[in-house]
């Protein structure tokens, strides 16, 4: 289903990151993504965990 991947068009603009939670992106719009393509930190810690949140504060 190609509506909910990020496109590559130049013709047009992405949708616009609002937050991460877990393995999701979600958009300004409210409408959840997988998030395919995270780095090392993501596969391992994930969007917004909040034992790493925590440390940080």
């Amino acid at each position: 289903m190609t509506g909910h991947i990020f496109g590559r068009s130049a013709r047009q603009s992405p949708p616009l990151a609002a937050k991460g939670e877990g393995c999701y992106i979600f958009d300004t719009a409210g409408k959840r993504y997988l998030n395919g393509s995270g780095g090392a930190a993501v596969s391992c810690l994930e969007h917004s965990d909040a034992d790493v949140s925590a440390a940080i504060r």
